[in-house]
């Protein structure tokens, strides 16, 4: 880490802080106002720049081929400017800049660019989940009187009833991205752990603790689910480490009262589903919404077949088969999928992310990471509408283009997995 190139750390910090710019711009509603010029710098960059070469890993195609696909059918069923715009942003601008900028930072020190990009990101999560933290205990998050989106308003409504219950979503609009985000800092803990322990413990205590007053349910399953995964398949020399030592930390916590405070919390939660059903707001309208599907389909062949492009779900879809009546939000990216990229780009977009996955090389640890990272995104994309933060997605293709870029050895090029 100490033979660390200026460039690198700049690098890195300029991607940061693109993000940064990126949250700026969806807070205050200027997404294209703001990103349009960073997608043509990147342009302009990458016209003058002969020295690099980027190429896209064969395995990659079918996943371009699927976002080339999704903006065609929404071509040809245009919506509106409004809409079009956000589209061509989220599939086109912010994954072009992040894996372009990921693309110069990892060709400059390799790996060694990767882990301090690691360490930088980890910090902005321990800021992130210590934040929320703070405002779920003082039930009150300042950000909110800095969005002019209406997400502002949503957080408010949100947490109406805040003396009964609140759902801290830190800088980012919504609980579920929140931990969505805790998760990624998480996963970024398990697999690259800091080598000073207490550090470690630290953080990776602040952002358990986060997600678990985040109250995410999905996120809870999810984390639940990565970590079998990674216990099962990727780590199983730590096995008797977390045979031993969870019952110990168990104990520790029940004795403190941390665990029945906890347990408390996590059964108010998951109770709503066992006693409301789909009356829960989030279950029905992701459960019974995506049950909607077959027969909007049955009304519409030819968009079942190919879609109806970007937004058709708000102008054809939730009108008339959302399971709860005013909702924007399918609440499910699968259900969002079906509807707009149809079967046929859905089946193009399974095919491309197994064939994806498969080519992962899991014993590498960056791949290793991906391939996690991949999974835990396409649970937590089940459940709510991934896409509509571009703070959080701009962060999705970060991580994966930083992770997922190679340095060729004999020419100074970069390929992007």
């Amino acid at each position: 880490m100490n033979r660390l190139s200026q460039r690198s750390r700049l690098i890195t910090y300029m991607i940061f802080s693109l993000w940064i710019i990126i949250g700026v711009a969806y807070y205050r509603n200027m997404n294209l106002t703001l990103i349009l010029p960073m997608f043509v710098l990147v342009l302009v960059h990458r016209i003058f720049s002969k020295g690099l070469i980027i190429r896209l890993n064969k395995n990659s195609v079918y996943l371009v081929l699927f976002a080339v696909y999704y903006i065609f059918v929404s071509g040809a069923f245009f919506r509106s400017s409004a809409s079009f715009t956000n589209l061509v942003i989220r599939y086109v601008m912010l994954p072009i800049i992040a894996f372009y900028v990921a693309s110069l930072l990892v060709v400059v020190n390799g790996n060694k660019s990767k882990l301090f990009f690691v360490q930088c990101l980890k910090s902005f999560v321990m800021f992130f989940a210590l934040f929320g933290i703070y405002e779920w205990y003082v039930r009150y998050n300042p950000i909110s009187s800095f969005i002019s989106t209406g997400a502002a308003e949503w957080i408010n409504r949100m947490n109406e009833f805040s003396h009964i219950v609140y759902y801290p979503s830190s800088f980012f609009t919504h609980y579920t991205y929140f931990a969505y985000v805790l998760l990624v800092g998480w996963l970024l803990g398990l697999s690259f752990p800091s080598k000073n322990k207490a550090i470690d413990y630290l953080y990776k205590g602040a952002v358990l603790f986060a997600l678990i007053v985040s109250q995410s349910r999905m996120a809870w399953i999810t984390f639940i689910v990565i970590m079998v995964i990674y216990y099962l398949f990727f780590a199983r020399k730590a096995r008797l480490t977390w045979v031993i030592g969870t019952p110990i930390v168990a104990i520790a916590l029940y004795v403190t009262g941390i665990v029945g405070r906890v347990v408390a919390l996590v059964s108010t939660r998951f109770s709503r589903i066992f006693s409301m059903g789909f009356s829960d707001g989030s279950l029905g309208q992701r459960f019974g919404t995506l049950q909607n599907v077959s027969p909007y389909m049955a009304e519409r062949p030819l968009k079942a077949l190919i879609g109806g492009g970007y937004a058709s779900t708000v102008y054809d879809f939730l009108p008339k088969y959302s399971f709860f009546a005013g909702f924007q939000t399918t609440d499910s990216m699968l259900t969002t999928y079906l509807v707009e990229a149809g079967i046929i780009g859905s089946i193009l977009l399974a095919v491309g992310l197994v064939i994806y996955l498969i080519s992962l090389d899991t014993k590498e640890p960056f791949d290793r990471f991906i391939f996690l990272f991949l999974v835990m995104t396409l649970i937590e994309m089940f459940f709510f509408d991934f896409f509509a933060n571009n703070i959080t997605l701009f962060l999705f293709y970060m991580v994966w283009g930083v992770m997922a870029a190679r340095v060729g050895t004999k020419t100074e090029s970069s390929s992007l997995q």
